[in-house]
């Protein structure tokens, strides 16, 4: 015969153990929140307390950047895409972590040949600025002003294309131009060197291109490129006359 209130106690016993479960539990609960950063209550499971996860979390949304420029794949199209996530969602991530979140997200070819490009220096020396800069200028196609202005000019409406997606086309090609940075003269400049079409006019069309990019931030005006061309008309003659001589 069980003694009095055994049962009861056996039962108090009971709840005393699930009890200490339950905070055991919690505790070690708990030590995992700390660890990966994340505050009780927090919901979205981010912290700004613990940089890795942060980036972990941002890593699984950023698609791997190959360069392969014949398909449009190119540094500063991929960087448009994900810039908000790197300033905005990142804003917590200091510079070196955003250094290597970005490079964690480059294909092993693009990675080697950036690593390869800043040698002797390693690739955390840079801030986060400059290793966008530098990746720029290694994997974006490089296109003049003038080309971009020319190509403006040369706008059609392909068949295969609706008129929304002509109006982008047109947008963008607008926005390149930078009409907002070009002067009279410097557009005056743009329409003479672009009705040279001649072979003759080869060189002399060269020697304005390189003289209107060299003073892209400046004005150009037409009465200088006119002065330029009567120059490079006269050095054409004076050799022409040095080599008749000279047979």
């Amino acid at each position: 015969m069980a003694p009095p209130g055994g049962d009861s106690e056996t039962l108090m016993q009971q709840i005393v153990r699930q009890n200490q479960q339950m905070a055991e539990q919690n505790a070690r609960l708990m030590v995992l929140l700390e660890r990966f950063g994340i505050q009780e209550g927090s919901g979205s499971g981010r912290s700004s307390s613990n940089p890795e996860f942060i980036i972990e979390s941002l890593a699984s949304n950023i698609h791997e950047f190959s360069y392969d420029p014949d398909n449009g794949q190119v540094f500063d199209r991929w960087y448009r895409k994900y810039e908000d996530l790197f300033l905005k969602d990142g804003a917590k991530l200091d510079d070196a972590a955003k250094v290597r979140l970005l490079l964690r997200s480059l294909s092993v070819n693009v990675f080697d040949r950036y690593v390869n490009f800043v040698l002797p220096k390693h690739p955390r020396e840079f801030t986060f600025e400059e290793t966008v800069k530098k990746l720029k200028e290694l994997f974006s196609i490089r296109i003049s002003l003038f080309s971009k202005r020319y190509q403006c000019f040369q706008l059609t409406k392909n068949d295969a294309d609706d008129y929304v997606t002509y109006a982008g086309k047109v947008n963008k090609a607008c926005e390149d131009f930078e009409l907002n940075k070009l002067t009279p003269d410097q557009f005056k400049s743009l329409v003479f060197i672009c009705g040279l079409r001649s072979t003759k006019d080869a060189d002399i069309r060269t020697r304005l291109l390189s003289k209107l990019e060299t003073n892209a931030d400046e004005d150009c005006k037409l009465e200088s490129l006119i002065t330029e061309c009567q120059r490079l008309q006269n050095l054409k003659h004076d050799t022409a006359m040095v080599e008749k001589k000279h047979t």
